[in-house]
């Protein structure tokens, strides 16, 4: 005999051994369905004026009867069973969807339901898969009131049905795969009622769990506005609550500690690696971020057993290095068994002496208990695994920087307890952040200080300002990295360079944003923009800010009006509004030439050369010989990131000392940079090209004077120089400076009781060129050489004096002006004299701190 199978859960369907069979009549159809849900006996008297209510009880009897005929045409007479005028259907040869949904639904006993149960756990998966659309769902009877109330009824005792089935899954399925796994369940019980509040507080709660801040707070605003318009109520206390605690960061599972990841500064694994190890080859390391509760010392063991080294250890955090691959999996996997949800681990191949940042971007994006490896650990991973376990792979991702997205992988053993863990990646937030080539070097410190001031409640606009070529972009790139999870609506570079005039800002921000004015609205391109920011979440990132600083206004205007938007600018010279908070980029830090060269590599501006000149030489020796040169080729660069970076990308055809010696000629050698910066980046000329194009002419004029000179100059003395007494209405000097501070392009420092204003080396030497092509540059050198006497009589003073040391200094900053203007002859006159008597004065200095003179014992006074 065949087995029928009556679908209802859905558009309705009758089945015969899993085949469709020949469609009824509705009527049939809702028969069927009607006597198999029902499941009890009915007269024909009661059920033909239920179908056919428009006739008379003759005519209705007689309808029904042709219906039964069709119905045990289709399904057979045995499973429609008539006894004494009454209908029922046989339990045998006929299952519906819906019993079979009620089976599961009532799981495998009556024990405490908060209990963990596998057998039920399994058992309401299937129901909740059974349940594919609502009783019924399409299916109507126009003329038939009574039966569409039935349907009714029993499509909403079968929804609260599936409601307590979804309330209980979620409690099972978040103890045993988590809260990332059990999001679906709490969606689609959000999607039967969504004017329950308890319902979206579940999501609100899963979301948060699972790592997905942003998801939770913006489903709590969602619940606040419609809530609003449906039921015009609020959120009650326990939702309230509960995203306070998530917009506070306060939010935990279980009232246990969150696993806090420490930044690179406070979890030193480099400088461990450099003592444990001075080789160059690959190595695996492992590091391992755990709550308050994990028992840290089965992973030593494991670590132990495996034949790994411990090689640090902090609050919340542990780095080992092990032979392979293989041994460091083994030992997370045997760690892991008891401290599954406490743990999270990431394994890396890197030599001995790399920074431990990539692990650090790992362990910050991974979710509680999961083993992760990077690509490069993985590569060397298949053939070393332990048996029973493998490597899945999650994809693509950018971690907690911009560097292009990695692979990352997932390892499977027979005790794993989540399939698809959810990746807290910066591209889990909204974000048009590009991605950049080469590994972030050096700013910890100021990384750092910007992520507390836009972390902190006081600063919403944040100016980054600096010379040319100090990398304000990298920096603000970097830190809008770290901060993205802080922002529910994300993160977005605006690259304002190409942006014509002040007024095409807001334009450029809603282009970048992906904002429109709505469809048949006039409305100006900012007030739109500013409306659709007020109720947002957003860091916005403006660059090249310094050719529309007349916008200035207009970003005043945002800041008031956006309360949740904070903006980082980077520009060459501050805004000048209230709200702004000025951060100054100095170069990188330079080496201390004088000391031994092995101290060089601690300094970020070599750092970076190197790094970046691995990238066009691999097998770069960082000798001591290379090291000293390549500290003396920083130094010369001034610590400026882009000109280190172009001098760098020139090893491919120089050698370090040719390209030393070549720096006289910088802006010949720093070209070529990478086509796919922009095209004023890919020289230092043409860095510094776009300042100087900003400039007006009094500023053009004053900046190429101040070239005259080499080792700064007083306030006085740029006036002398630089004042233009032949135009009465030109900008006085004074102010002129002050700009060109402002613009970076001068630095001022205090030498004793007065400023003196300098440039950086590069700078000066564009400055240079300038000085050439300007009429007035004669004028300047013939001022400047009238101070000759009254630095003669400086000198002679210092020496007069005794004070060996100044002259020395002083003769030192002359330099420059000695070979330049032919007086050679002179600076060999002032050398013999001043160099005996420091020499002379040095050794008596010396004689005196060891306590003697002329071989005898002083007296002590």
């Amino acid at each position: 005999m065949s087995v029928f199978t009556l679908h209802l859960l859905g558009p309705p369907l009758l089945e015969a051994d899993g085949r469709s069979i020949g469609n009824l009549r509705r009527k049939a159809m809702a028969l069927i369905a009607y006597l198999a849900v029902d499941g009890n006996r009915h007269s024909r008297d009661a059920l033909a004026p239920l179908f056919w209510p428009e006739y008379g009880q003759s005519r209705a009897r007689a309808n029904l009867r042709r219906c039964l005929f069709d119905v045990n045409e289709a399904i057979g007479h045995r499973v429609l069973t008539s006894e004494q005028d009454t209908l029922h259907l046989g339990s045998e040869g006929l299952t519906t969807d819906v019993g079979e949904f009620r089976r599961l639904s009532a799981g495998c006993g009556n024990h405490d339901r908060d209990v963990r149960c596998e057998t039920c756990e399994s058992m309401l998966q299937k129901a909740a898969e059974l349940y594919s659309n609502d009783f019924l769902f399409g299916f109507t009877l126009p003329d038939c009131t009574c039966f569409d109330e039935w349907q009714l009824f029993q499509g909403e005792r079968l929804r609260n049905e599936l409601a307590e089935v979804l309330e209980r899954l979620i409690k099972l399925r978040e103890k045993s795969a988590g809260a990332s796994e059990t999001i679906g369940y709490a969606r689609r019980l959000l999607a039967l009622d969504p004017l329950e509040e308890s319902y979206h507080r579940t999501l609100i709660r899963l979301s948060a769990l699972a790592g997905q801040r942003a998801a939770a707070i913006r489903q709590y605003d969602h619940c606040a506005k419609l809530l609003r318009d449906e039921l015009d109520t609020e959120p009650g206390p326990s939702t309230i609550e509960l995203v306070h605690s998530i917009r506070a960061r306060t939010f935990m599972r279980g009232g246990s500690t969150p696993l806090r990841i420490p930044s690179p500064d406070e979890f030193s694994t480099a400088r461990a690696l450099q003592v444990q190890s001075r080789q160059r080859d690959a190595e695996a390391f492992l590091v391992a971020a755990y709550a308050s509760g994990c028992e840290t010392s089965a992973l030593v063991r494991a670590i132990d057993t495996a034949g790994g080294t411990v090689l640090e250890r902090c609050e919340g955090m542990l780095s080992a290095r092990l032979s392979d691959v293989g041994a460091a999996v083994e030992a997370a996997i045997d760690c892991e068994r008891d401290n599954g949800a406490l743990l999270r681990i990431a394994i890396h191949v890197a030599r001995a002496d790399a920074p431990p940042d990539r692990l650090m971007a790992l362990l910050s994006a991974w979710p509680d208990g999961e083993i992760l490896l990077s690509p490069t650990a993985a590569d060397g991973a298949h053939k070393r695994l332990p048996r029973g376990v493998s490597l899945h792979s999650l994809g693509y991702h950018r971690l907690i920087d911009l560097d292009p997205p990695e692979q990352i992988f997932q390892v499977i053993h027979p005790e794993h307890i989540r399939p698809l863990p959810m990746i807290d990646s910066v591209d889990s937030r909204p974000n048009n952040l590009p991605e950049v080539s080469g590994q972030f070097i050096g700013r910890e410190r100021e990384l750092a200080d910007i992520l507390e001031l836009i972390g902190s409640g006081t600063v919403q606009l944040l100016t980054l300002t600096g010379p040319a070529g100090t990398g304000k972009t990298r920096l603000s790139l970097q830190a809008a990295a770290r901060l993205i999870h802080h922002f529910d609506d994300g993160a977005f570079f605006v690259d304002l360079a190409s942006v014509p005039d002040p007024g095409s800002v807001p334009a450029a921000i809603s282009s970048a944003l992906a904002l429109h004015a709505p469809s048949g609205i006039e409305s100006p391109e900012d007030r739109t923009l500013l409306d659709s920011l007020s109720c947002r979440r957003i860091l916005l990132l403006l660059d090249n800010f310094e050719h529309l600083i007349r916008a200035a206004t207009w970003v005043s205007k945002l800041v008031a009006a956006a309360p949740g938007v904070k903006i980082i600018v980077m520009s060459r010279q501050r805004l000048g509004i209230s709200a702004e908070r000025e951060y100054c980029l100095s170069p990188l830090a330079l080496p201390d030439l004088n000391a031994p060269p092995a101290s060089h590599l601690a300094t970020d501006s070599v750092r970076l050369f190197i790094d970046r000149a691995r990238a066009v030489l691999p097998d770069l020796e960082a000798n001591e010989a290379t090291v000293d040169i390549v500290a003396r080729i920083c130094s010369r660069l001034d610590g400026l990131p882009l000109a280190i970076e172009l001098a760098a990308a020139r090893l491919r055809i120089f050698t370090p000392p040719e390209l030393l010696h070549m720096l006289g000629d910088r802006f010949v050698l720093l070209t070529a940079g990478p086509r796919d910066l922009p095209e004023r980046q890919q020289t230092m000329k043409g860095t510094i090209d776009w300042s100087y194009d900003l400039l007006d002419a009094q500023e053009k004029r004053i900046f190429a004077l101040c070239a005259v000179f080499h080792s700064g100059c007083t306030m006085e003395a740029a006036e002398f120089v630089c004042t233009d007494t032949s135009d009465p209405e030109a900008a006085d000097t004074l102010s002129v400076i002050a700009s060109l501070v402002d613009k970076r392009l001068l630095r001022a420092g205090d030498a004793g009781d007065e400023k003196r204003f300098s440039f950086f080396e590069t700078i000066r030497e564009y400055a240079v060129l300038k000085l050439k092509e300007h009429p007035d540059g004669i004028t300047a050198r013939e001022l400047h050489e009238r101070e000759h006497e009254n630095l003669r009589q400086a000198l002679r003073w210092y020496l007069d004096s005794g004070d060996s040391e100044q002259a020395v200094a002083m003769s030192t900053a002359l330099e420059w002006f000695w070979y330049r203007y032919g007086h050679v002859r002179e600076a060999n006159q002032w050398l013999t004299e001043i160099v005996p008597a420091y020499s002379h004065d040095g050794y008596r200095s010396e004689r005196s701190a060891h306590g003697c003179s002329h071989g005898k014992p002083m007296r002590r006074h």
